[in-house]
């Protein structure tokens, strides 16, 4: 027999704090006091903000230069396009576990500091790629770059909200267009040395 009965509950609002929606405050973040006042604090968000979006941009180039370059690389390296596959796929692998890896990194480290040291791995590893040699240490090497993307793409993300806390979609959205336009300039950059073109 199942019986019911009746009970009020008064819940103090007071008692539970409103969250707004802000910035994470365990996300480091290195201060920086340049220029006083608020036109200095806005200047200095602009131009942080600039940079990240340079930023996307290189990652669209560097992470999509791979595709067009595939039967150089092949080439360079004396392998089959079966065994290229591989080296790309070292890249997304690596761009996969850069992102489960700043999950972490962000925590402890300052979201500044972390995207440079993380763009200079990006960059030595482009550099360094067709001087692998050997397919296992051209694929370390993307897998290297692609961790870079990784890490860097989500320190990106967490330095403008950090940033744009009130008004973050529009800077996000210009964020993948700049990553986009990375990504079209990428072929058309690479297509003047390659010896096969298409």
């Amino acid at each position: 027999m199942l019986c019911c009965s009746r009970t009020t509950v008064q819940v103090n609002i007071a008692e539970f704090p409103v969250r707004r929606l802000e910035a994470d405050p365990t996300v480091k973040m290195t201060k920086i006091s340049l220029l006083a006042g608020r036109r200095g604090e806005r200047l200095i968000k602009y131009f942080q903000t600039m940079h990240l979006l340079m930023a996307g941009t290189t990652l669209g180039l560097v992470l999509v230069i791979v595709g067009p370059t595939l039967l150089d690389l092949a080439d360079l390296l004396g392998v089959s396009i079966r065994e290229m596959t591989f080296i790309a796929f070292g890249g997304d692998f690596g761009a996969f576990f850069g992102s489960a890896l700043a999950l972490v990194i962000f925590k402890y480290f300052s979201a500044q500091k972390v995207i440079i040291v993380f763009t200079l791995v990006i960059g030595v590893s482009n550099i360094f790629i067709p001087l692998g040699g050997t397919p296992a240490s051209t694929a370390v090497l993307t897998f290297c770059l692609g961790c870079g993307v990784g890490i860097v793409e989500i320190g990106a993300y967490v330095w403008l909200v950090g940033m744009w806390s009130s008004n973050v979609a529009p800077i996000i959205q210009l964020l993948h267009l700049t990553y986009g336009i990375g990504a079209f300039m990428s072929p058309l950059i690479a297509e003047p040395y390659l010896v096969r073109h298409l």
